[in-house]
């Protein structure tokens, strides 16, 4: 009878850097880039800290979650909207999604490092697993 033998796959490791850039209102052109988590709001301590008065102090999170990137309002007074859907609870991103947030558009975009090649992750707006996650504004 012959043993069955498991062998070692070499395990490749995936690099994934968020990138955001305010592609329209007061911030326009700021841009902010990380490689786990990405807060953006009025506070100097975020990642991309936004001058607009009506953005909250931690406005929001973008993360690298194990199923995905997702995006998570942190109670937020004007909410964070993603083309065009309110966020009430976290969603998956995908690479082109458009962040609202206050008078700021932001575009969302994700380059993973995978066996040595950078691609760019295709798809636009919100994965389609998120809809159910997504509410809308009242």
């Amino acid at each position: 009878m012959d043993a069955t033998q498991l062998q070692e796959r070499p395990v490749e490791q995936i690099i994934t850097t968020l990138r955001v850039e305010v592609v329209d209102g007061p911030d326009r052109g700021k841009e902010a880039t990380s490689t786990e988590v990405l807060s953006i709001g009025t506070a100097k301590d975020n990642v991309l800290a936004i001058g607009d008065f009506t953005v909250s102090r931690y406005h929001l999170e973008i993360a690298v979650k194990p199923n995905g990137i997702a995006i998570t309002d942190l109670g937020s007074t004007n909410g964070t909207y993603v083309n065009d859907q309110r966020v009430v609870l976290p969603v998956t991103l995908v690479n082109g999604a458009k962040i609202r947030i206050a008078n700021n558009e932001i575009l969302f975009e994700q380059e993973a490092e995978h066996g040595g090649a950078l691609r760019k992750p295709s798809g636009w707006g919100i994965g389609p697993d998120a809809f159910a996650l997504v509410g809308f504004a009242p």
